[in-house]
């Protein structure tokens, strides 16, 4: 499980982790601009509301979107986004998710308050938006992908808004964000990210190369002979054994892993083990998906990483890298978030044993970001996701609730029984 974290919605969504229902989107009768669907759609804020949408999604609207956004009037595709509605008072969060490939629609991250309202994207290309579109490297790209969530801030006019960032949706959010001023949209109220990437790397598998050993080296003697013997345990392969371990290292924590582990003492209780295996590695791989990775290589191999590693086996007690789908594309546009000043406040929330986003990483970004004001929260002990599954386990709204209001977030971290530490930075500092 490297970057992309290929398979993280399927995982969290069998684990519940994630909301699978994020509801109805009600029109706003009182500000309704846009144009009406062809056979009876609503007049609604923020695009069409489509009678028959191509994915399953409530609340689904489209825009026009120029394929070559520095052509606006050649070729064009339909766009998707959904929008969530929902009374109160609260701004609006445009939740952007990681990958590159990775989509929102359909499922609202953890402990989002429920008096916000939520933009879900899926990217140009995949998901919502795969039907119709073109599949050529040069339709895809950060930048690309950042004129088309602009075109949603501006189509639903938003003036309160919070953009939020995971993964490689980090990446994405800063472009988003550093562009709204020449795109002519108000700037967000606050930019949070979560697993936060600061710049290109070499290659994205170190980390769990690194982690594993700690981990393998703290369970009990005769798990460990199990987990170094051929065959392995449970009657599963190489590739499924080194996919869970480095999974569970980026999306939980080194402790879970442990307990998950600890179970193949003789005698122990496999079930939750062999679920979250199944969890992880069910169906077909990811790099053999054309439309994913026909997004994924032209942006992640181009702008993120000079190796990328789609598959981990478990050999000899070690966790091997063994499908690298960077190996033929060079990195030629590597990102660096110190080209994207951010025109706003930022929340960081960050795993300090992060092995997909690495810390060092993400302080890079903080340190970089020197124009705005800066809160930085470590979240001691796990992985990839601190916000969405350490806090949001039963203190998600509370969390979110302390970074809209700009509140204590340590005192925050505190009530919520989170193990932590928060760091600010003033605009120039």
């Amino acid at each position: 499980m490297t970057l992309h974290d290929p398979r993280t919605l399927a995982l969290l969504t069998a684990l519940s982790i994630l909301a699978c229902d994020p509801g109805e989107s009600e029109p706003d009768d009182d500000d309704a601009t846009s144009t009406t669907q062809p056979g009876g759609g609503a007049d609604v804020p923020g695009g069409t509301e489509h009678e028959q949408p191509t994915c399953e999604a409530e609340g689904l609207r489209s825009l026009v979107r120029p394929v070559d956004p520095a052509d606006p009037y050649g070729e064009t595709f339909t766009y998707y986004y959904q929008w969530i509605d929902r009374p109160g008072d609260g701004p609006t969060i445009v939740h952007i998710p990681g990958g590159p490939g990775l989509g929102s629609i359909g499922h609202l991250p953890e402990g989002i308050p429920d008096d916000v309202d939520v933009v879900l994207t899926d990217p140009r290309g995949v998901g919502c938006n795969a039907d119709g579109s073109p599949h050529e490297a040069a339709f895809y790209g950060t930048e690309k992908f950042s004129t088309d969530v602009l075109a949603i801030i501006e189509d639903l006019r938003l003036d309160d808004y919070v953009i939020y960032g995971h993964s490689y949706g980090t990446v994405l959010s800063t472009v988003v964000a550093a562009r709204t001023t020449e795109a002519g949209v108000q700037p967000p109220r606050l930019v949070v990210l979560e697993g936060t990437l600061g710049h290109a790397m070499a290659s994205d598998d170190v980390a769990y190369r690194e982690l594993w050993p700690k981990v393998r080296d703290a369970l009990p003697p005769d798990v460990q002979a199990k987990l170094m013997a051929d065959p392995l345990p449970l009657g599963k392969a190489p590739g499924v054994w080194g996919e869970t371990i480095t999974t569970v290292l980026s999306q939980y924590s080194q402790e879970v892993l442990l307990a998950l582990l600890g179970s193949l003492a003789d005698g122990g209780d496999t079930t939750e083990l062999e679920g979250l295996m199944t969890a992880i590695t069910g169906g077909p791989p990811m790099w053999e998906d054309e439309v994913m990775m026909g997004l994924f290589q032209p942006v992640a191999c181009n702008e993120i990483a000079e190796d990328s590693w789609f598959a981990f086996e478990l050999q000899g007690g070690e966790v091997v890298p063994t499908r690298n789908v960077c190996e033929a594309i060079d990195l030629g546009e590597p990102y660096d978030a110190g080209d994207w000043p951010i025109p706003a406040p930022i929340v960081y929330v960050q795993g300090d044993l992060d092995p997909a986003t690495v810390y060092s990483g993400a302080r890079a970004h903080f340190d970089t970001q020197t124009a705005t004001d800066r809160t930085f929260v470590t979240v001691s002990g796990v992985g990839h996701t601190p916000l969405q599954w350490r806090i949001a386990g039963g203190c998600g709204a509370s969390m979110w609730t302390a970074i809209l209001a700009g509140s204590d977030l340590a005192a925050t971290l505190t009530a919520c029984g989170v193990d932590g530490m928060v760091e600010h930075a003033a605009a120039g500092g």
